[in-house]
């Protein structure tokens, strides 16, 4: 199956957002039925399924940063 790739929109337009360490994460329902049917080929809050939409941005100097059960870390680097 192939799904097509969402258009995500400026992160600071998502209502449900937060930020912690420059890593800012945002979380949207897709409640929209025609949405649903775009991107998961058929309205699956028919079945019981709200799909959700999570961008998370790193606005940090690092390029990388670590998830773990309830800890976000960032990993700066340094230049040696």
């Amino acid at each position: 199956m192939t799904i097509p790739a969402y258009k995500a929109e400026p992160f600071d337009t998502y209502k449900n957002q937060r930020s912690w360490n420059n890593l800012h994460i945002a979380v949207m329902p897709m409640t929209d039925k025609e949405e649903q049917k775009k991107y998961f080929g058929k309205a699956l809050n028919k079945e019981g399924i709200l799909p959700v939409f999570i961008i998370a941005e790193n606005r940090s100097s690092s390029q990388r940063f670590m998830l773990r059960d309830n800890l976000i870390s960032l990993k700066h680097k340094t230049s040696d």
